[in-house]
């Protein structure tokens, strides 16, 4: 049974729980949550719901659209999403922050805390702005991604940081691995190996780690930046 959650405007002032303990149904297995106004304490839900759904829920969709700049709590978002990693039965997890919105710090250690909380994670899309207080998850942790996740099918992302030289262009998938879909962004790479590390080479480094995937289903875009 699906629960779906939509807000006018979560701000400081407003009462966070959006769902009580009496609206909670003990079965639940999908929740979204949409909002027009971003708030980290859109997932103060979640920790409501967890106590009753930790060992049911299977899908899990937020979705903000727009940003209000006088809403400045939402640089802290990444200290409140270990709320949903305590859903350790996840199977479908959607995570998408509108272009307005600041870039959040997520690299390889927060990719793989994610892995490490839901291994039966089949679709795993994050659509949201990195913020270059990190770099962004690198290409290489597709391998240890996929290893700990090994139901994987589809992981999407907005932006992953490229290997530093074309020795280092190796991905180590699993054999086991499902993959059938990668949706990568934007893959940034140096400059100065703008002739080694191309998007075909990249392409081909995919495939070779994951042979159940087809290349029509790989979609990159490779900036190059200078150092």
């Amino acid at each position: 049974m699906p629960v779906e959650v939509y807000t006018a405007g979560v701000q400081g002032t407003s009462n966070p729980n959006l769902l009580t303990a009496k609206a909670v149904v003990n079965a639940l297995q999908e929740l979204s949550i949409q909002s027009d106004r971003g708030s980290y304490k859109i997932l103060n839900c979640g920790k409501i719901i967890v106590p009753h759904l930790k060992a049911t829920l299977r899908t899990v969709c937020i979705n903000m659209d727009h940003f209000m700049p006088y809403n400045r709590d939402f640089s802290e978002l990444t200290k409140h999403i270990p709320v949903l990693l305590l859903f350790s039965h996840l199977t479908s997890v959607s995570l998408r922050f509108g272009h307005t919105f600041p870039g959040l710090c997520f690299g390889d250690a927060d990719l793989f805390k994610m892995a490490k909380a839901w291994p039966f994670i089949q679709y795993l899309k994050l659509s949201f702005r990195p913020h270059m207080c990190v770099t962004p998850p690198s290409l290489v942790s597709l391998g240890p991604l996929t290893s700990m996740c090994l139901s994987l099918t589809h992981f999407s992302i907005l932006a992953m940081w490229g290997p530093p030289t074309l020795e280092a262009l190796r991905i180590e998938g699993p054999p086991s691995s499902r993959l059938l879909t990668l949706n990568l962004g934007r893959i940034y790479v140096d400059g100065s190996n703008k002739r080694m590390i191309t998007p075909e080479r990249i392409l081909v480094a995919i495939c070779d780690a994951f042979p159940n995937i087809d290349w029509t289903n790989i979609h990159l875009d490779v900036a190059y930046y200078s150092t």
